[in-house]
């Protein structure tokens, strides 16, 4: 096949420039590691033909895509760990359970039963219901003197 000549001429010709820089850096004519390029990454894409992420992009994808999946569900309980993988529930119980957990949460929940129980206690709020209409009583007196010290 030509491409096959072609490569083949290529591939020759890298050897020859390889023992050539060699030579040279025998004779003290350029740096040894000058003669010693990184040519070496290159020269199984030289023998190959096509490099291997193309072989990859063009190849076909497996069929059996989730057998992965089929592994998870083959798993017994006696592997460690396994538990976590059956029940799908688990983790909105988890995140339940964490929520209930959280010193924040269990803080707000006090405050609101306090608040709950303030309002049910009708006592309680008729003394709240009167502080505020004192304060309203107060900021409407301000408000008239203000009133009438501008004029």
């Amino acid at each position: 096949e030509p491409d096959d000549e072609g490569k083949m001429s290529t591939l020759k010709q890298e050897q020859e420039a390889k023992k050539r820089r060699k030579l040279q850096a025998e004779a003290g004519l350029i740096s040894q590691g000058a003669a010693e390029r990184l040519d070496w990454m290159y020269e199984a894409n030289a023998l190959d033909g096509e490099g291997l992420d193309e072989h990859l992009m063009n190849s076909a994808v497996k069929g059996d895509r989730d057998q992965d999946m089929e592994d998870v569900k083959k798993l017994s309980t006696e592997i460690a760990g396994s538990l976590f993988l059956k029940d799908v529930t688990r983790t909105s119980t988890d995140t339940f359970r964490k929520l209930r957990e959280d010193p924040m949460f269990q803080i707000k929940q006090a405050e609101h039963r306090q608040k709950s129980e303030l309002a049910s206690n009708p006592l309680i709020m008729a003394r709240i219901k009167e502080k505020r209409a004192r304060e309203a009583r107060k900021v409407k007196k301000a408000a008239k003197k203000e009133k009438k010290k501008a004029k």
